[in-house]
């Protein structure tokens, strides 16, 4: 079972990774951390502490990548887009794992979501036309 500051740091970086400049509702965080305590729970020992291990990394490499002494969850909205950007695109390959990894974990869990279709375009045909 995740920790409440666990859930408290991926529900932030949720709520940055996802936004599309309205913002992520609050019910949509709430549904998706209630999810990721059943899919963090369900996880072995290995995957969990690499998923622990990413997320200290992403808390705590502000200070390298933007130069600033903070916690990803105490940057202001602003900076913690411009940190995750430049975290992702770092040119030492080691810095983007960290995020990737929570991303990969965090977009399992979100895109489960009902509403998580119409927000992706997909319209539900086939990409190549009408299938035999």
């Amino acid at each position: 079972m995740p920790s409440a500051g666990t859930l408290r740091l991926m529900r932030a970086i949720a709520a940055t990774v996802f936004d599309r400049g309205q913002g992520v509702p609050p019910v949509r965080l709430d549904w998706m951390e209630e999810e990721l305590r059943g899919f963090l729970g369900a996880a072995g020992l290995i995957p969990r502490m690499a998923v622990r291990f990413a997320l200290l990394a992403v808390q705590w490499l502000p200070l390298l990548v933007i130069f600033r002494p903070r916690r990803f969850v105490s940057l202001p909205p602003a900076e913690r887009m411009r940190y995750l950007v430049k975290m992702e695109s770092h040119r030492l390959g080691l810095v983007c794992m960290p995020i990737m990894a929570v991303k990969i974990v965090l977009g399992s869990v979100y895109f489960e979501h009902p509403d998580a279709v119409g927000e992706t375009g997909y319209d539900g045909g086939c990409l190549k036309g009408t299938v035999r």
